[in-house]
């Protein structure tokens, strides 16, 4: 199950701001856990496991796990997050290298709200937090699992999401035959490079009809539709609605 469809229910957040950790006695969690290490070094046994988490290292218990951690000899800067799903969440429990600046950027929202929000609801507030982050690491697996050439196209496509794009145009970009370029990423993907740039497009189109700002044909024109009446039954083949019955409903 995906992190986005599952729902997230934060009940603590601590951030260990270059202090010593306290140990944790063995025992089964029946909540899952999210530890961030930001600097320096926390040690761990996870069902019977040794783990070391360093600076940028990431920890994910599943519910029904058994932790226990050891005190730390030096002053350690880190994150924890507890929290219930309804769902199975898919990490693997440990992720190295799994912090960017985004993920550093969210956390510092997370300590301003936890300083600031004096309310006994503020874990509902830092709940959405929480799942995008989960959301961020989600994605830096799958971008570093994914083909760099599939990860080419995805970003070629993304970045000309104005034009009319070909896979001649994409297979003169990455170098490779349009054939192959297409294999490769239907296997990797699930769909054609085509019907990938397709679904780009219309979900673009359904946010620009739900601002309301541009006219039905400027918003065709800006994802590369020369052709309204195409732009149209296209859009309805894959929402079931018009552009114009979506706009309207405003979904």
């Amino acid at each position: 199950m995906k992190i986005n469809d599952s729902k997230i229910n934060l009940i603590y957040y601590r951030h260990n701001k270059n202090k010593k950790a306290m140990a944790i006695n063995s025992a089964q969690i029946n909540y899952c856990d999210l530890t961030i290490v930001l600097e320096n070094e926390l040690n761990y046994i996870i069902n019977g496991k040794d783990i070391a988490l360093k600076s940028g290292n990431v920890l994910f218990l599943p519910n029904g796990s058994t932790r226990y951690r050891e005190a730390s000899k030096t002053n350690v800067d880190y994150v924890s997050f507890n929290f219930l799903t309804d769902t199975e969440i898919k990490l693997p429990m440990f992720i190295n290298s799994g912090v960017n600046n985004e993920i550093r950027m969210l956390i510092k929202v997370c300590d301003e709200i936890k300083n600031h929000y004096y309310d006994e609801d503020v874990e509902k507030v830092l709940t959405p937090i929480l799942k995008s982050l989960l959301l961020l690491i989600e994605i830096k697996l799958i971008k570093a699992s994914t083909n760099p050439i599939v990860l080419k196209i995805q970003r070629y496509i993304q970045q000309n999401i104005s034009s009319k794009i070909s896979l001649t145009d994409i297979a003169r970009v990455i170098s490779y035959s349009p054939s192959y370029c297409d294999i490769i990423f239907k296997n990797e993907t699930g769909k054609s490079i085509i019907n990938y740039s397709i679904d780009l497009k219309i979900n673009e189109a359904k946010q620009l009809l739900i601002e309301g700002v541009y006219s039905l044909k400027k918003i065709a024109d800006s994802l590369g539709f020369s052709d309204y009446n195409y732009f149209s039954r296209l859009f309805k083949k894959r929402t079931g609605y018009t552009p114009s019955e979506y706009a309207l409903n405003n979904f």
